[in-house]
């Protein structure tokens, strides 16, 4: 299914009937897919190991795929660039095999999903991984990154700035954990 919608602007069906079952390769599906939202909650995404660009530019995208099933997933790189108003909970992934989150929610302008369960300890690359998704305000300090080799421009925020309550966690993550994370300041 790699790439199958890729650059269809317009389209935007209900495809959740779909039987998914032995897919393993889901990138770049709905990469330009602009008008994109239909329904695909419920699809079997056991088998599915790549994931990245799968939404890419879906401006339109939001809908509910947290009861997923990721437990085979390797890759998410650029899988929701773009997809300026997608802000869905993804809490219950599985992401344990997980190497690759690099630039997974660039320009996801509206995105602030609790992710603080996510389970990162293979990933190697978290490069330019939330690179002006201005919303994000949650506190992810408790992921593991003693595999991470690229962290480079994890959060670039531009000019945004950050409250008080995020402080500590952003001490965290750019003391400890060697993060960079580009913003205005605090308020």
């Amino acid at each position: 299914m790699s790439g199958m919608f890729g650059s269809a602007v317009n389209f935007n069906q209900n495809l959740n009937s779909w039987n998914t079952q032995l897919v393993s390769n889901m990138s770049s599906m709905f990469d330009r897919a602009y008008n994109f939202n239909g329904n695909i909650t419920t699809w079997n995404t056991a088998n599915v190991t790549y994931m990245n660009s799968m939404f890419y530019a879906a401006r339109n995208f939001n809908q509910n795929i947290n009861n997923w099933n990721t437990s085979k997933v390797t890759n998410t790189a650029a899988m929701f660039v773009a997809a300026t108003i997608f802000n869905q909970s993804l809490n219950s992934w599985d992401t344990r095999l997980i190497t690759n989150m690099s630039s997974m929610f660039v320009n996801s302008y509206l995105f602030n999903s609790n992710l603080a369960n996510w389970n990162t300890s293979r990933v190697t690359t978290t490069q330019n991984m939330f690179g002006l998704a201005f919303l994000f305000n949650q506190d992810i300090s408790s992921w593991d990154t003693h595999s991470v080799t690229d962290m480079s421009n994890t959060f670039n925020a531009g000019t945004s700035v950050y409250t008080a309550a995020s402080a500590s966690a952003r001490a965290t993550l750019t003391g400890a954990k060697g993060w960079t994370i580009t913003d205005g300041g605090t308020i």
